[in-house]
């Protein structure tokens, strides 16, 4: 059953939903979705593939995504669910599965604003990690639109929803567009118990970890837990961690203003030296570079 945001008063409506409670829900509605993380992370089964990943990252779901939450560590996030004609009327989803080109030029412009929905070639997979910055832009948008929803206040509600919602899928088109910013999703084949670590580190990248963290946490022996990691991931607890760590450096210097020192802090280096060190060791440049490079 699709949703639709209803105005009795007026006896009009409008197809398109922002759930919080469960944006991971299995119901598809038959909609679309949009999914911010805003907080936390967690393992997902997209069409059997499962992947891990950590806020702020962006969900693009089409009706045929099958879609599991497996694990979660303090996640939190919305739904947009919607309809492809709260884009365009002549997007009905028989036009949505059956695209032909035979169509205004305005009309395709409007398909195509609907390509990370729908496209799974290559790196596309419908996930999308997103800088501080871009989610924090986003999240501003679902604030208003939520609020347009809710209140329902005037005749001009859903103009000014149907804008605060094409304004989302303009900055997802940006985000889609950028190769740069497009890495494939690391795709989860481990145990249970490494999974759970591998989650750990992604929601406590920023904290100091030790690998006597790690054997309390999950009551495991220093060795084992090196074995069985090394075997299972193909490098150490700790280098995974670092090579984290870069990730979301390399994501917060694309991504924002903020010094340096300040990100390499954020992210759980607790020496800047050793920071901008590892960060040469695995993106082949220093942060000044790599940020100098992606900001022209």
């Amino acid at each position: 059953m699709e949703l639709f945001t209803v105005d009795t008063e007026r006896e009009i409506k409008l197809p398109v939903h922002v759930e919080t409670k469960e944006p991971f829900s299995s119901e598809s509605h038959r909609m679309f979705r949009l999914i911010l993380v805003e907080n936390g992370g967690g393992i997902v089964s997209v069409n059997d593939t499962k992947t891990i990943f950590t806020a702020p990252t962006i969900f693009c779901f089409n009706v045929n995504d099958k879609i599991k939450l497996n694990k979660s560590s303090n996640l939190s996030g919305r739904a947009i669910f919607f309809s492809p004609t709260l884009v365009n009327d002549v997007l009905t989803l028989e036009r949505m599965e059956n695209f032909k080109e035979d169509i205004s030029e305005s009309e395709y412009r409007d398909y195509y604003s609907l390509k990370p929905f729908i496209d799974r070639n290559g790196l596309i997979s419908g996930q999308f990690e997103v800088g501080p910055a871009t989610a924090k832009r986003i999240a501003k948008l679902i604030d208003s639109l939520q609020e347009e929803l809710k209140l329902l206040n005037n005749d001009f509600w859903r103009c000014r929803s149907r804008s605060f919602f094409l304004e989302i899928l303009f900055l997802l088109q940006y985000i889609y567009t950028d190769a740069e910013q497009i890495t494939k999703p690391e795709t989860i084949r481990h145990s249970d118990e490494i999974n759970e670590i591998i989650l750990y580190l992604h929601t406590n990248y920023e904290r100091k970890i030790s690998i006597e963290d790690l054997t309390e946490e999950f009551h495991i022996n220093r060795t084992t837990l090196a074995d069985k990691f090394t075997k299972s991931v193909g490098m150490s607890v700790i280098e995974y961690l670092i090579r984290l760590r870069v990730k979301m450096a390399s994501t917060m210097l694309k991504d924002t203003l903020l010094p340096i020192s300040e990100i390499g802090y954020r992210v759980g280096f607790n020496d800047i030296t050793h920071f901008g060190r590892m960060f040469r060791k695995y993106t082949g440049e220093s942060p000044s570079i790599y940020r100098k490079k992606r900001n022209l």
